[in-house]
């Protein structure tokens, strides 16, 4: 909303609103946000990227599909900023992926966040980045508030990643590991005033009985965590379920018992490998028939 009126009181009337929704309705859950509410008073259009039109790049010599008003236009990119158990820092470069259709964001996570990642703001060389940690978040995708009160600006979206990595003095995400906030330009506030030590985020399972293993791409990663979500309060025998997704190796499930594939990747994956589970969960499943399948579990 901030946004909106000063880019107006500047003149600027072209402005459009986008977002992407990982999991459930669009309209549902721009409402619940509140940026549905913002759009409408400030007499903004309001896009779903999901259902606009793309155009094919190339990141590194790999092809990814991105929304071709975004690659046409300037960006202001407002990331939340956060700590990830997928990211590590999930902000500016994470919320630029939200650009990408969502075969390319499997891509993406596929090829190696820390690999791409890095290279996406190649895509959008005309991109403002203006961080919100007014209220950061710690421990993401479960999602703790914490009073930060900071807003991060930047013409770099891996500086800005950077330096707020360094604020919330937890280690150096593997995407980051080429930068070094000694070589970034730093106005406003110095770094060393501003430090909020944050939590790392674990796996990203809300459930203390259930272990996330494994890498995948943020649409089957989300439902994961919105199903184990509707275990909270269902009691265990002391058992731990290895929740396998995407990409893992047979040595990260040796010695496990309770081991639950999980989306189409980890059935192919774990038959490859020959590992036994106790069930298969498909994406295309019900939400309600994969949280009573594990609540049996």
């Amino acid at each position: 909303d901030a946004i909106i009126k000063w880019l107006k009181k500047k003149g600027v009337e072209d402005i459009i609103v986008g977002e992407q929704s990982l999991l459930g309705d669009f309209i549902e859950a721009a409402s619940k946000s509140g940026i549905a509410q913002v759009c409408r008073v400030n007499s903004v259009p309001l896009i779903e990227v999901a259902k606009e039109s793309f155009v094919e790049k190339d990141v590194d010599g790999i092809k990814v599909k991105v929304a071709k008003i975004a690659a046409e236009r300037k960006l202001i990119n407002v990331p939340v900023m956060k700590t990830h158990a997928q990211y590590g820092i999930a902000g500016a470069l994470e919320n630029l992926i939200r650009l990408l259709d969502m075969e390319s964001q499997k891509i993406v996570h596929k090829e190696g966040i820390s690999k791409i990642l890095p290279k996406l703001s190649m895509l959008f060389p005309s991109v403002l980045t203006v961080g919100d940690a007014s209220v950061a978040m710690q421990n993401a995708p479960l999602g703790e508030p914490v009073f930060m009160r900071l807003v991060l600006a930047s013409a770099s979206p891996l500086a800005l990643d950077c330096v707020f990595s360094e604020i919330s003095m937890i280690p150096s995400p593997n995407y980051l590991k080429e930068m070094d906030v000694k070589d970034i330009e730093i106005v406003g506030e110095e770094i060393d005033c501003v430090k909020v030590p944050l939590k790392q985020a674990r796996d990203g399972s809300p459930h203390p009985y259930v272990r996330f293993v494994g890498k995948t791409c943020p649409t089957c990663f989300m439902g994961a965590v919105s199903v184990c979500r509707k275990l909270i309060g269902v009691g265990s025998s002391g058992a731990t379920i290895y929740l396998a997704m995407g990409d893992f190796t047979k040595e990260m499930l040796d010695g496990q018992e309770r081991v639950v594939l999980y989306g189409k990747d980890a059935i192919e994956n774990g038959k490859k490998l020959g590992v036994k589970a106790v069930a298969e969960l498909a994406e295309e499943m019900p939400e309600l028939q994969r949280t009573v399948l594990l609540k049996s579990l």
